[in-house]
């Protein structure tokens, strides 16, 4: 959805609840934008917002996502490994993730270190929502792969940018679970190998949190 301010702030609580503020203000906008690093959104221990009548206080421990929304404002997170993190929706997340049951492997075979490589992710998080997004990267070695998997729930914040623009940071002490279509060629030491027992029929998404229906699936209406 594309904010309607100039910014939107959605801020996502452990508890279910969404507390939502705005922003349209352009020196108070600037002043965000040059204070707030969203991969270090949640090393504070509390956020304070401020506004007519009000002040209020979130506890970062129980915060499980955070929202910018704004079209003026984009995370710039390519960094030198490339890397580009953007939202999808759960029914562009299920195109993706029909698995091929004739070939056995887990993912692709290795690709050469320079290649990109493209994966989608899905995100639970402990209050239930899902979060959807698509992640683009150089390849790297064996390490670099290995190191990708430890830091999804690693730092002090997961950015994805946002659909409607914007970004999303997510907790990563609140990602519950998480899951890649396809998985990474190269697995953690500590890696369980087993198989969906769940997954039977080919040409069904192979989600882990919610099943789409195939009817769902390929109808192009929104």
């Amino acid at each position: 959805m594309k904010p309607t301010h100039l910014l939107e702030i959605y801020v996502y609580t452990a508890d279910g609840d969404c507390h939502s503020f705005y922003v349209d203000d352009q020196q108070d906008f600037a002043v965000m934008q040059r204070t707030v690093n969203p991969q270090k959104l949640f090393m504070q221990k509390q956020f304070v917002i401020a506004g007519s009548y009000f002040m209020a206080g979130f506890m970062t421990s129980e915060i499980v996502r955070v929202d910018f929304a704004s079209a003026e404002w984009e995370a710039q997170l390519g960094g030198p490994e490339g890397r580009v993190i953007n939202e999808v929706s759960e029914k562009e997340m299920a195109r993706r993730c029909l698995p091929k049951l004739t070939d056995p492997r887990r993912s692709e075979i290795q690709p050469n270190a320079q290649s990109t490589i493209e994966t989608y992710a899905e995100f639970g998080l402990v209050d239930g929502q899902k979060v959807c997004c698509r992640i683009e990267a150089k390849a790297g070695g064996r390490l670099d792969q290995r190191q990708f998997i430890q830091n999804i729930t690693a730092g002090q914040g997961f950015v994805i940018d946002r659909r409607g623009g914007g970004f999303i940071v997510l907790n990563p002490s609140l990602i519950s679970r998480w899951a890649l279509y396809p998985g990474l060629a190269e697995l953690p030491l500590n890696t369980w190998k087993a198989h969906r027992l769940d997954l039977k029929d080919e040409g069904t998404p192979s989600l882990i949190f919610k099943k789409i229906s195939n009817d769902e699936l390929f109808d192009d209406s929104e």
